[in-house]
């Protein structure tokens, strides 16, 4: 996951703040149609791949540990199952944490 860890905090360092576009950080699997077809041959799917890797548990234990302090748009896969709520709690409270004066429009 090293490669992973290391491009996510690129490009959420906070260069982005200083621009008045958003900004996004990819925390999925990049496919191309040879990988596509090797999982199917697999009997395999992007979910799959991201519950049997928990690409996602790890990416939330590390935003609740304060790593990727500037994410802005996040992008991963099965958001909708497995950790994507754990995801979304984690960030926001450190969207929280980081203004507390938004906290009344969040909650």
């Amino acid at each position: 996951f090293e490669p992973l860890w290391a491009y996510l905090t690129s490009v959420t360092d906070g260069r982005g703040r200083l621009q008045p576009k958003l900004w996004m950080a990819q925390a999925h699997w990049q496919n191309d149609a040879s990988t596509i077809v090797e999982g199917e041959l697999r009997r395999s799917c992007i979910l799959l791949d991201e519950s049997k890797s928990a690409v996602n548990a790890k990416l939330v234990e590390r935003i609740q540990a304060g790593e990727f302090p500037h994410i802005n748009l996040l992008e991963v896969d099965n958001v909708c199952g497995g950790q994507g709520p754990k995801l979304l709690q984690a960030l926001r409270r450190r969207s929280l944490e980081a203004a507390p004066q938004r906290a009344a429009l969040l909650v």
